[in-house]
């Protein structure tokens, strides 16, 4: 059923239902009668096309992606607050106590002390959630309320990450594996859904029997596809823990990193800036890498190739090189490729 009409369609069409008698030239009575109700024709073309799109969710937009996700389950991860790590000390660089609840500031966000680790060291959590609300460390705390005996309080570690609320993207990428993947007994698509339901989980591969029966290997990765911290992969084994089958001893642990390296000679728009071509040729194949981290095993250079030739003012390139080698790189099982550096010259 065609939805997407013009305008100019709609009008044509109703036009040409009209007698032939009638004269239809643009500025008519028939044609000025009918072009509003046309134009009104399109709106509500458009709205049953949108409203369309929504019922699926490949094409739906946030919004009704959520909806569709409670009818299975799932839920959107919320935004998480940073939780940091403190040390407090007066003017002869001596610790000293401070009360739960004092606020600090770091640039225009503020903390909050929670709890007390030692003397002089202490929890605080942020008040805002999201990958903002981790600082840039070591930081400088100013205390929003006057604190008597304090000279010194910088925060020196992130204890947990903040995170932004679940992106639409991981949300329709958890909303289709629930409906794909029949997950049974625990048998492989299970462990996947569980591994999914941890919040900053982006992927996971599973290995069964990967050291004897009854034994589970799992290798994760962050929502940005990238090497899991250990507080993701405590996370995980944590939860793991508490619904996994009786008898099965799983292991979970990161994916590791594999160095690539992209070097070639290129051929440019005259007065093309080489910096520019870089730095949207290293964006390129960071999201080419991230889009196909556990998917693939291995590194095509024909497929870098045909991403740098997809760079504004590559014209072409020769010698294309991964790794210093002229050919695909192989992806171990628990491996994601990081790029590590790029090296592009400029030939004549």
């Amino acid at each position: 059923m065609k939805l997407d009409y013009t305008f100019e369609e709609i009008l044509n069409n109703m036009l040409d239902r009209a007698n032939e008698s009638v004269d239809k030239r643009e500025g008519s009575v028939i044609y000025d009668s009918l072009a509003p109700a046309s134009i009104e024709l399109k709106y509500v073309y458009d709205a049953i096309r949108y409203l369309l799109l929504q019922e699926f969710a490949m094409t739906s937009e946030r919004e009704y992606l959520i909806l569709k996700a409670k009818e299975v389950g799932l839920e959107v991860f919320p935004a998480k607050k940073a939780v940091i790590k403190a040390e407090f000390k007066n003017s002869d660089n001596e610790y000293i106590e401070i009360e739960i609840n004092q606020r600090f500031s770091i640039e225009e966000l503020n903390y909050v002390v929670t709890d007390r680790i030692e003397k002089g060291i202490y929890k605080l959590e942020c008040e805002d959630g999201g990958e903002k609300s981790n600082p840039v460390l070591p930081a400088d705390m100013i205390p929003i309320e006057y604190i008597p005996n304090l000279a010194n309080a910088k925060a020196t570690d992130i204890l947990n990450r903040g995170e932004d609320e679940e992106s639409t993207e991981h949300l329709r990428k958890r909303y289709l594996q629930r409906v794909r993947e029949p997950a049974t007994s625990g048998n492989i698509y299970h462990y996947r859904r569980w591994v999914m339901e941890v919040p900053n989980v982006g992927g996971v591969k599973v290995f069964p029997l990967w050291n004897g029966n009854g034994t589970v290997k799992l290798a994760i990765v962050n929502s940005k596809m990238e090497v899991a911290d250990t507080a993701l992969i405590n996370e995980v084994k944590k939860h793991i823990e508490s619904i996994r089958p009786i008898g099965a001893t799983v292991s979970v642990v990161s994916a590791k990193n594999k160095d690539i390296t992209v070097i070639a000679n290129i051929k440019t728009v005259q007065g093309a800036s080489l910096q520019d071509i870089q730095d949207s040729f290293k964006s390129a194949i960071k999201e080419f890498f991230k889009e196909n981290a556990f998917k693939v095993n291995y590194v095509s250079i024909a497929k870098i190739g045909k991403i740098l030739l997809g760079i504004e003012n590559v014209l072409d390139y020769s010698e294309l090189k991964l790794n210093n080698t002229l050919a695909n790189i192989e992806i171990e099982y628990e491996e994601i490729p990081l790029l590590s550096n790029i090296r592009l010259e400029v030939i004549q």
